[in-house]
């Protein structure tokens, strides 16, 4: 990931990452999606539990934020957004 931001950057596009760890906890999830630095994203990486998942649904319908999931497929989750981009999609 840091590879893939280094070199965006280089072609003249600012990139700003913030890391923040939920604690596999949602109310700590609930209140990292309150931050408006959080709100005003491009795009989120994660959370990897599907409860948080699940928070990021109604989240980024709201404000437009595509949302990656690191773990998640679709098949096996019931949760249709589309905002969400599965990282490990399914082999069918």
């Amino acid at each position: 990931l840091t590879l893939a931001i280094d070199d965006f950057s280089k072609l003249s596009n600012k990139v700003q990452l913030k890391v923040y760890d939920t604690n596999m906890d949602t109310v700590t999830f609930r209140k990292i999606l309150e931050r408006k630095e959080v709100q005003n994203s491009d795009l989120i990486i994660g959370p990897i539990m599907k409860e948080g998942n699940q928070m990021m649904k109604g989240f980024a319908a709201k404000y437009g934020i595509f949302h990656v999931s690191p773990l998640l497929t679709f098949t096996k989750s019931s949760i249709n957004d589309p905002y969400l981009i599965s990282a490990t999609p399914d082999l069918k």
